[in-house]
């Protein structure tokens, strides 16, 4: 049914356009300003775009990257999936399938300073070389740290940066279900569609796989909040003599 409403926009903005290859989506790339970034609608860009950013949301990223300099690709793009978490909504997505890590994070990082400085929780297997790119070009505060919270199964990695791939399975899958089940109507991507009906078959699930790595970030991030939320000061009591009598104690000692 969803399929069904997005191909119906797209035909509407085709019919509006006179382009008949039209999407929900503007492609393009950033430029530097003095200001920040500016989002420049390019054909062939490989930033996606479906909602610009608000500045009083809060915005993260997921990754699923390749391995740079390498034949055996299979035929993998490398895909970030930026989400808006206050709408619950995927507001855009960085494609491509280059060899240059220099420009992937070139590009990566702009597009994440523009969507609030977005943190990007990566696989850091086939990902490391990003992670050392923005380390080396002073964006590593764009890098999630591990989700520790979700298990040391997915920890134990350089920098307390990113996750291990074993998390893409089970864990990330069932997130990404989960989404799907609760969030529905708020997909306007329409390959996300083409790659759930996909789903199985074994065929490369590269968005899906990004949104994964996002999902695991936003399901972290809840569970640290909730930790916080549900118990925000450690309560110490103790017993203190006072005028030679012993007196209980309590401090709050704070997270």
């Amino acid at each position: 049914e969803q399929n069904k409403i997005i191909l119906m926009n797209e035909r509407a903005k085709a019919t509006e356009t006179g382009d008949k290859n039209a999407e929900m989506f503007t492609s393009g790339t950033f430029v530097s300003k003095s200001n920040g970034y500016e989002f420049v609608p390019m054909k062939g860009g490989r930033w996606h775009i479906l909602w610009h950013p608000n500045k009083n949301n809060k915005y993260i990223a997921g990754t699923d990257p390749i391995q740079f300099n390498s034949s055996s690709k299979d035929g993998s793009d490398f895909v970030t999936s930026v989400k808006n978490m206050d709408l619950e909504r995927y507001d855009a997505f960085y494609v491509g399938r280059l060899d240059d890590p220099e420009t992937v994070e070139n590009e990566l990082s702009a597009g994440l300073r523009y969507y609030n400085n977005a943190t990007n929780m990566i696989e850091i297997e086939m990902g490391g070389t990003i992670v050392n790119m923005h380390k080396k070009n002073g964006n590593i505060d764009l890098v999630a740290d591990s989700p520790h919270l979700l298990g040391v199964k997915f920890t134990h990695l350089p920098y307390n940066k990113g996750f291990k791939k074993k998390a893409f399975g089970e864990t990330g899958a069932g997130y990404v279900l989960s989404y799907f089940r609760k969030h529905w109507d708020k997909i306007w991507y329409k390959r996300i569609i083409d790659e759930a009906f996909k789903w199985g078959t074994g065929a490369n699930l590269d968005i899906i796989d990004a949104m994964s790595a996002t999902e695991i970030h936003h399901n972290n991030y809840n569970e640290k909040n909730k930790k916080y939320k549900e118990n925000p000061n450690e309560v110490i009591t103790f017993y203190a003599i006072e005028n030679g009598q012993k007196v209980l104690k309590t401090i709050k000692v704070m997270k």
